[in-house]
């Protein structure tokens, strides 16, 4: 799925998810607004209704009172006035007064007169029967103190609604003794309804409490006001909402359930006014959606597109100097500069991984020809060796034998430094103080520096210890310093020397690669001519030098490198025509402590580990396991010469049989680790078994590395480096058959 299409895709979930919440936001806030203005109105036309009954009941109480509390009527209910009936009890009467009932009751409840009249029809109807029974059974209705003035209540006779208002009768000016009561009675049924419809102009009906049509509209009015609530609103669908309100009898006890409604105009409009809204709100994100996605495509996602062209532009091109084009000032346009940047820094590590491939192929072809070099040598110089011994002092060739020798002994420190340059050459580190190495080393370079020149030293009093090869490090810094004499030439100047604790939170410009962190700063600064970036590009190549043929070898610097990489440091150089040069050699602080402290190189064994000097012990026999031709030749023929045995094997497994078939023929043996048959570390352990007590000489390269304590478990004694000169391996071998014949006397 392309950029384009995902962004699209997320816009409209964005503006569809943005329109849904808007809708919500309106229902929870607008239109439940709406719902509650809906409802309270329709509580307002509930309450309309209710007070129009009770006005209904209020006309028909004060009709009543006018007729209670007349002379005439109090005169007729004492039986004095007989006419009254026909005078006053006509039917327009009950039609004038919009009553259906109007009954008299003497004071023991019994009925002196009573009508009921059908104002629909205008016809006498019988009256019922259950309106004395109800008017006995209904004390409140036979009053007969004038405190106890109306009564006014909603029952139901004969299964109709109806209003009814009861009084005592009086005189005129309100006086008794109470001559009884006397009753009015208003049905409600449809003609009142229509009355009171069109007086409140809403739609009514009327059912009794309790025998309500049983939908689930009126069960669930019924309920509610069950409850204690004496009025309810339910929507019925979209367009109506009922009000219901519950009417109590003269003891207060549910009587009737009103019902009116009206249409859900506020709701409509509260519905529409939000579907606008809504509407407006999708044709404006629409809107704002197109523009967006207008200027997303304009801004980004074009310039993405050519991002992406850009790249693979240079990956089509294989080449890392194409550059992507940067334009504007935002978040791509940093993106593209640090493409850049990575392209640039991709450039200078593919420089430096070529520059570093070439060096370590050098630095093979170099370490294994000092190898081969060292043999050459060793053989030379025990030639020399035999000769030297075998000349008097006063021959005049003696002196030219020493030359050769002394040669070869240069010879020797020039593998030696080719060694440490291919890093073939381990050297043990130990925890060391930097500052104590740095002054040792000066107080060398102290006797060759030149008299015009001034060395000023600034070493700070918190330096932490590292792990270092002191001899090492004091080559690093003779090197350095001598390159600074010959810098600064035969004019006057100085060589500064600062060491100091430095935390690095980002790599100085000449060493990249330097990672953030805590550090041993060294840095050697000198005032001479400088160089050129062109140089400064190839100083620490093997066997380049700017100096006159004869005056350097041009390993001095690739030396340096890798003396500090052997260290697990950094080594970088600044420099400028005429403006003095800068070294800059960053060491790592010492690490924890590890498991690992007894492992050790032997280049940390000294040459030979014993000083007995003894007498050579003859009728000793030996036995050589070597196969390095011409190395050894010379050994033996100067042991044979002192009276040692010697035998020569090529052949591991060889020696061991020899051994085995004689396990006490041979005095000592020497191993060399170059035997191909069988690895020595399995050869030792062999002839150790096959002759227990048996001393061992492991004859080794300087990168060997042994641990000491296996070494020793063994049976090996002891350990020269290769190529032995004859004296050395002729005292190792002294020291260990004497210590052998000390144990062996004990």
């Amino acid at each position: 799925m392309s950029i384009r299409i995902k962004i699209l895709t997320i816009t409209i979930l964005l503006m569809v998810s943005l329109n849904v919440l808007v809708g919500v936001v309106s229902k929870l806030l607008v239109l439940d607004s709406f719902v509650e203005l809906e409802n309270q109105i329709t509580g307002e036309h509930v309450d309309r209704v209710v007070a129009a009954i009770d006005d209904s009941l209020n006309k028909l109480g004060s009709t009543l009172g006018d007729w209670a509390n007349w002379d005439d009527t109090y005169e007729f209910i004492a039986g004095h006035r007989d006419q009254y009936i026909q005078e006053n009890m006509m039917d327009s009467t009950f039609i004038n007064l919009d009553v259906n009932i109007m009954a008299f009751f003497d004071t023991e409840g019994s009925i002196v007169y009573s009508k009921s009249i059908d104002l629909e029809t205008e016809t006498e109807l019988p009256v019922s029967a259950a309106l004395s029974t109800m008017v006995l059974s209904l004390s409140p209705f036979l009053v007969h103190e004038p405190e106890n003035r109306s009564i006014r209540s909603l029952l139901f006779l004969d299964e109709k609604p109806v209003m009814i208002a009861a009084l005592p009768v009086l005189t005129s000016e309100m006086k008794g003794p109470v001559g009884g009561t006397m009753i009015m009675a208003r049905f409600i049924d449809e003609t009142k309804l229509i009355q009171l419809s069109e007086l409140l102009r809403l739609p009514l009906s009327v059912c009794e409490f309790n025998d309500a049509p049983w939908n689930e509209e009126f069960k669930e009015a019924h309920e509610a006001m069950m409850t204690g609530g004496k009025r309810f609103n339910k929507t019925t669908g979209l367009s109506i909402i009922a009000g219901y309100a519950r009417l109590d009898d003269l003891f207060g006890a549910p009587a009737l359930l009103v019902r009116t409604e009206i249409p859900r105009d506020i709701y409509a409009r509260g519905l529409q006014g939000v579907g606008y809204f809504l509407l407006s709100m999708l044709i404006l994100n629409g809107i704002l959606c197109l523009a967006f996605l207008l200027l997303l495509k304009r801004h980004v996602i074009d310039r993405l597109v050519r991002l992406g062209k850009d790249a693979d532009l240079v990956r089509i091109q294989g080449s890392n100097s194409y550059r992507l084009e940067t334009t504007g000032n935002d978040e791509l346009t940093m993106f593209a500069h640090t493409l850049n940047t990575m392209l640039d820094r991709l450039k200078q590590a593919q420089q430096k991984l070529g520059k570093a491939s070439r060096n370590e192929a050098l630095a093979k072809l170099a370490g294994g020809t000092a190898h081969q070099f060292n043999n050459i040598l060793g053989i030379i110089m025990g030639s020399i060796e035999t000769v030297l011994d075998k000349t008097g002092n006063d021959d005049p060739r003696k002196h030219l034998l020493a030359s050769a020798y002394a040669a070869g002994e240069r010879g020797r420190e020039i593998v030696k430094q080719i060694l440490v340059y291919g890093r073939t050459s381990q050297n043990s580190l130990s925890p060391s103080s930097l500052a104590t190495i740095v002054n040792g080393a000066l107080s060398l370079v102290n006797t060759s520096v030149p008299p015009y020149v001034s060395m000023v030293l600034h070493i700070s009093p918190d330096c932490p210890q590292i792990m270092a090869n002191p001899i090492l490090v004091e080559q690093l810094i003779l090197n350095i310093c001598k390159n600074a004499f010959d810098a600064i030439g035969q004019k006057p100047g100085s060589v500064e020397i600062n060491l100091a604790p430095e935390t690095f939170s980002l790599a100085p410009p000449h060493l990249t690669d330097l990672p953030m962190g805590n550090y041993l700063h060294l840095s050697i600064r000198d005032t001479g001519e400088g160089m050129t970036p062109s140089v400064m590009e190839h100083i620490f190549e093997p066997f380049f030098s700017t100096k006159d043929v004869g005056k350097g070898t041009g390993l001095g610097l690739s030396v340096a490198r890798g003396i500090m990489q052997q260290h697990g440091g950094w080594i970088g150089v600044l420099s400028e025509p005429l403006a003095g040069t800068t070294f800059d050699m960053i060491f790592p602080l010492m690490a924890a402590k590890t498991n690992n402290d007894d492992v050790i190189s032997v280049e940390a064994t000294p040459d030979v580990k014993s000083s007995r000097m003894i007498d050579t012990i003859e009728s000793a026999r030996l036995l050589f396991i070597e196969n390095t031709p011409g190395i050894y030749e010379l050994a033996i023929n100067g042991f044979g010469k002192l009276g040692y045995q010697v035998t020569a094997v090529a052949s591991g497994c060889e020696a061991i049989a020899l051994i085995q078939d004689t396990p006490g023929r041979f005095s000592l043996v020497l191993v060399d680790t170059s035997i191909e048959d069988i690895a020595w570390t399995e050869l030792c352990p062999a002839l150790a078994n096959a002759a227990p007590g048996l001393p061992l000489i492991l004859c080794h390269w300087p990168h060997d590395k042994i641990d000491a304590a296996s070494a020793e478990s063994i049976g090996i004694r002891e350990f020269v480096r290769k190529p032995p000169s004859l004296r050395l391996l002729l005292q190792t071998v002294q020291d260990v058959l004497e210590y052998s014949t000390i144990e062996k006397s004990q």
